[in-house]
């Protein structure tokens, strides 16, 4: 089962000022919110992240290769989807 392509984005800002508008409608609600400020900028730009230092300070080997790690991912998240039905 292939995972659906994007169809639908909005800006950075946009993302910002709706998710502003959901912090003032959850003060008087009893749950948090899902949507915060921080989320909205971490969804809207790009990571990369270094295990460099990890082999260096400790020797830590990672336990699979990135490929690998993305298959993984892929098939749990399609095993979740297909629970979800």
């Amino acid at each position: 089962m292939e995972l659906p392509a994007i169809q639908k984005s909005i800006s950075a800002v946009a993302a910002y000022r709706i998710e502003h508008l959901l912090q003032i409608l959850w003060k008087v609600l009893p749950d948090e919110p899902r949507m915060t400020r921080f989320v909205a900028s971490q969804l809207a730009g790009s990571h990369s992240y270094s295990i460099q230092a990890a082999r260096n300070d400790f020797g830590y080997p990672p336990i699979c290769s990135m490929d690998d790690g993305l298959q993984r991912l892929r098939a749990s998240l399609l095993a979740g989807s297909d629970a979800a039905k």
